[in-house]
C-alpha cells in the first residue's frame, strides 16, 4: 500500500512513491554502466514509468510491466476504518 492517510488510518507502514522511482533510477544507472538489460516488474508509479521512459529515450535496454491491480485499484476504494493489528 502507498503511504498517505489510507494507510495511516489502517496501521499500516506504506511505501513511498518516491521509494519506488529512486530505486527504479538507480537500477536504470546500474543497467547503462554495465550496458545491462534491466526489467521492471509490477511498476506501479508515475515517477518510475518516466525514469523507464528516460531509459528507453537514451536506447538503453529497459523494460517494465503492470499487473492490473496496479493501475486500476486506488487507496480510494479501501472504505474499510478498522485498524489491522500485527
Amino acid at each position: 500500500m502507498n503511504s498517505g492517510a489510507t494507510a495511516f488510518r489502517l496501521g499500516l507502514r506504506g511505501w513511498p512513491g518516491e521509494a519506488e522511482a529512486s530505486i527504479v533510477e538507480r537500477d536504470v544507472r546500474l543497467a547503462a554502466e554495465t550496458k545491462g538489460r534491466y526489467h521492471v516488474a509490477h511498476l506501479s508509479t508515475a515517477a518510475a514509468l518516466r525514469a523507464v521512459r528516460r531509459a528507453k529515450r537514451d536506447h538503453l535496454h529497459v523494460t517494465c510491466e503492470v499487473t492490473p491491480h496496479h493501475f486500476t485499484l486506488s487507496t480510494k476504494m479501501w472504505t474499510c476504518t478498522t485498524r489491522i493489528s500485527r
